[in-house]
């Protein structure tokens, strides 16, 4: 446009009509003529910066116009390849904007399929902005590259950051128009054909319709904002940016200090035809300042409309001040000397839109990393260009997490511990806001760990909690556990008190690992143990006995030894065969690592249900054998004999080798374990069956012969009487070797020496049973008291009379000869 035409008709106002009044009266209003001045002034100063800056009608050449050239074109590269969320960059300039006193600040965006600037596009974006208004400074800021009016002062609270601002809209439009103060402009980004220079040149705006259609747009009964941005959006963009907006954040507004309101809508008369999620965002703030240690503590209330649904959270904040220290000083940052960290408990259901996930960390506006933390970060956060992600090798950033622990402590302690001053929603539901779960962000876990350690060396329990069943406390996952699986999880109070399973501590540190192992294997125990790390915060914390009662009483856990957690086990096993011999492993190790002492371990023994040589699972026994493979007593007498009296022999799986809870076990080991600590008893210590056994009615070796005797002998030394059936087959049986052969020990002879041999030498008529001294390798001397027991005779007497009747037999039956009276006549 020609410069000496724009003068001419800017001194023309009498031939303009009133820009924000349709159609112009006939008479001039006062308001009508100061918008009228206002418009005028604003169309000088544009010619003035067209032709000061840009040499747009002088004749000449701007010498600086090759390095607004370059710069341009930095600017250009700038925008294009970093994907900056240009809708973030809106709402960041939204809230630098300075507004009236007792205006509630907003931020509108619209939509329409109308061409209302006749560029001939489908869709258009109109932004409304009810602030003070364009200055003068600040479109000369927006005619230029790299000059800012918030440079310097981000410590007044600007959060504007990269130089990019209100050019991000080219990303999305090749035109953009702002209608402001009596500024009614556009860019284009295509080159000035005045200057060849594009994006930076204002041009003044003589269309009277783009006003008038933006006012029947926004609505004729309501008065428009003081700032309205028309963006003709191009064709390639518009899906993405109705999908920005449709996927905008309830929680935008929340740590933005000036707008309080924030919609979406679409102008379409056809709700069917929209493709655009409307939302209408409110955010009230309740200032109940709470100053302690450079922190202030706030509600915020967020509602979110959208359609016919509206939600509502109310968030406790918690706002506090750390000086920065010098090793983490950056030179983007130099004016500032504080960080301030804000931290956002949200009470109740977050706001959310959709299957999005809610942000968990902001710079006053929302990244998109999504923390796991049931709490909201908020702090002055160096940004990558995207606003994606906060950059985590930024000595400021590195700063700034490192004081979010003391930031949460802080807010967490003084509500938990608060009185009548705190919120109703901060004091059973803070304990919901602790970390428990790692971050969703491994570079976070170190707040994470630092937070926990920061809670379990403060003392936060309060003196209150015997009222707890009556708060919603007993609802909330609190109780950090290990399941079955040896996967972390959480129970509420109330979940822990059902007693269908039991929450256990152990009774000692040292048994906590090792419990914790064992109970996977037992899982009919319904038995979890809470998680180690909090056991071992228990032991160390000043009021153990406290916290330890207060769990026993209210969420009916259970302090557990080896031994009582071994009688839970016992009394839960059934007929898993595994979990019996798992069980008998369990005690062994124990037993190894002197976890319990000599007599409890016995108490296990005693009650434990075994497996028999069936298979059975045996849980009433009188006492046990030990299993026939290997044992003495199979080889003496054979078949069990003590079956009816409950003597239950022990199955082979006692002598395998095994792996439980990651623990090995060598064969043999488990069963001369058994033997030794449940007592299970073999010949010749065992107590002897009131039956008979076939074995002894046939010859007997002669090992099986002595373990008779010594079996005998033991039981006399106890005391012990011999069952009668017992020692009649003993007494009867033909298994003792004689110089006759086998005989029972009743009609066997153990002579002396003297009258041994006499009558071996002289009684050849007579064949006398002595034992076979010889095959028994003399071993039968040192038992003549028990062989007496079982009927042998000892007595020259007793072998006279087997001889006299010996040769009466004869003589009845005229078997007796000549030779046989002279053998005896010389015996005598």
């Amino acid at each position: 446009m020609d410069t000496a035409k724009s003068l001419k008709a800017a001194k023309k106002p009498r031939n303009r009509r009133p820009l924000l009044h349709f159609p112009s009266p006939p008479l001039r209003s006062p308001l009508s003529f100061l918008m009228s001045s206002l418009a005028e002034a604003a169309r000088e100063h544009v010619e003035k910066i067209r032709r000061e800056h840009y040499y747009i009608g002088r004749g000449e050449q701007n010498p600086l116009s090759e390095d607004m050239h370059q710069a341009v074109n930095y600017l250009i590269q700038e925008l294009y390849s970093k994907d900056v969320h240009f809708l973030m960059e809106i709402v960041q300039n939204a809230e630098d904007n300075e507004y009236p006193d007792k205006v509630a600040p907003s931020l509108e965006f619209l939509v329409t399929s109308k061409d209302i600037t006749g560029f001939g596009v489908s869709s258009t974006l109109l932004i409304f902005n009810n602030e003070r208004g364009f200055s003068r400074s600040n479109i000369e800021s927006i005619c230029r590259v790299g000059k800012s009016t918030k440079k310097g002062n981000r410590d007044k609270g600007y959060i504007g950051e990269k130089g990019i601002g209100f050019k991000s809209v080219f990303l999305i439009s090749s035109q953009p128009h702002i209608f402001s103060n009596g500024y009614q402009i556009k860019f284009d980004e295509k080159p000035c054909a005045e200057c060849n220079i594009g994006y930076i040149v204002p041009e003044w705006i003589e269309s009277r319709t783009i006003l008038f259609d933006i006012k029947q747009i926004y609505g004729c009964s309501k008065n428009l904002p003081t700032t309205c941005i028309v963006l003709p959006l191009k064709d390639e963009k518009v899906t993405a940016v109705k999908q920005q907006l449709s996927s905008l954040h309830p929680e935008m507004l929340l740590f933005l200090s000036k707008i309080r309101r924030l919609s979406v809508r679409e102008d379409n008369c056809n709700p069917k035809c929209r493709t655009v999620s409307e939302i209408a965002i409110l955010s009230e703030k309740n200032y109940e300042m709470r100053k302690s240690m450079h922190a202030e503590s706030y509600t915020v209330h967020l509602s979110a409309q959208e359609t016919e649904n509206e939600e509502e959270c109310g968030y406790y904040m918690w706002r506090q001040k750390f000086p920065v220290n010098p090793e983490n000083r950056v030179g983007k940052r130099a004016e500032i000397y504080e960080w301030v960290v804000t931290l956002a408990f949200p009470h109740g259901e977050r706001l959310s839109r959709g299957k999005h996930l809610s942000p968990g960390v902001y710079a006053f506006l929302p990244t998109e990393m999504v923390t796991g933390f049931p709490f909201i970060i908020q702090a002055d956060f160096l940004l990558a260009s995207s606003r994606e992600a906060i950059l985590f090798d930024s000595p400021w950033n590195k700063g700034i997490l490192e004081c979010i622990p003391s930031a949460f402590m802080n807010a967490f302690v003084a509500l938990v511990k608060s009185g009548a001053d705190a919120p109703e929603m901060s004091l059973p539901s803070m304990f919901r806001f602790l970390p428990v779960n790692s971050s969703l962000i491994p570079l976070l876990e170190p707040v994470r760990s630092s937070i926990k350690e920061k809670v379990l060396n403060e003392d936060i329990v309060p003196y209150n909690w015997q009222n707890i069943s009556s708060t919603n406390m007993v609802s909330i996952p609190l109780l950090k556990y290990v399941n079955k699986n040896g996967v972390l999880s959480l129970w509420s109070i109330a979940r822990a008190s059902q007693r269908n399973d039991r929450l256990c501590i152990a009774s000692n540190k040292n048994l906590m690992s090792w419990l914790i192992s064992w109970n996977r294997e037992f899982p009919a125990s319904n038995c979890l143990f809470v998680e180690p790390s909090t056991q071992k915060a228990l032991e160390g914390f000043s009021q153990k006995k406290k916290v330890t009662d207060w769990l026993q009483n209210h969420a009916k856990v259970e302090i557990v030894s080896v031994h009582s957690y071994g009688k839970i086990v016992v009394d839960s096993l059934n007929n898993e065969r595994r979990h019996v011999i798992a069980f008998s492993h369990f005690l062994y190790h124990s037993s190894n690592k002197n976890y319990m002492e000599s007599y409890l371990l016995a108490d296990l023994c005693r009650i434990m249900p075994v497996i028999d040589n069936y298979g059975n699972v045996v849980t009433e026994r009188e006492s046990i054998l030990v299993l026939a493979k290997g044992s003495k007593w199979v080889g003496l007498i054979g078949t069990n004999p003590w079956r009816n009296e409950k003597y239950v022999e022990l199955s082979a799986d006692y002598k395998s080798a095994g792996c439980f809870a990651r623990n090995s076990t060598p064969e043999d080991q488990v069963l001369d374990f058994l033997k030794t600590k449940m007592q299970a008893p073999d010949v010749p210590f065992i107590h002897p069956p009131n039956a008979s056994f076939l074995t002894v009615s046939s010859p007997l070796t002669v090992d099986n012969a002595i373990l008779l005797l010594q079996w005998i002998r033991n039981l006399k030394s106890k005391g012990v009487r011999l069952p009668a059936r017992f020692l009649a087959c003993i007494k009867e049986g033909s298994w003792l070797k004689t110089s006759v052969g086998y005989k029972p020990p009743t009609e066997s002879f153990m002579s002396s020496s003297e009258w041994g041999n006499l009558l071996q030498n002289g009684s050849s008529f007579v064949d006398i049973p002595m034992i076979d001294q010889q095959f028994y390798q003399t071993k039968m001397l040192m038992y003549k008291e028990e062989l007496k027991v079982i009927g042998v005779r000892f007595e020259f007497g007793e072998a006279s009379t087997y001889i006299g009747s010996h040769l009466m037999s004869k003589a009845a039956s005229n078997m007796l000869t000549k030779e046989n009276v002279y053998e005896l006549l010389r015996l005598i």
